[in-house]
């Protein structure tokens, strides 16, 4: 299982295998790319699941939505 992330300007594939906790070879695989240089700012990314970035929030009653820089990925069950 795998999320959404847009890349963002200045981010370098060993940066995002870094930040999801996984590997260029495997970043490369799931999103079927050959080319390191395919990953440039402004494309949406196939991103393991299981990383530390994301986080699951279970919404509360009273609970108001915002967008910061550190929320880029929301889905609602």
């Amino acid at each position: 299982m795998y999320n959404k992330y847009l890349i963002k300007e200045g981010e370098r594939i060993d940066y995002l295998a870094n930040k999801f906790n996984t590997t260029i070879d495997k970043l490369m695989e799931i999103n079927n790319m050959y080319d390191y240089r395919m990953f440039t700012s402004g494309r949406e990314i196939n991103v393991p699941s299981n990383s530390d970035y994301f986080t699951t929030y279970t919404v509360n009653s009273g609970d108001t939505f915002f967008m910061g820089d550190n929320f880029i990925c929301v889905s609602f069950t």
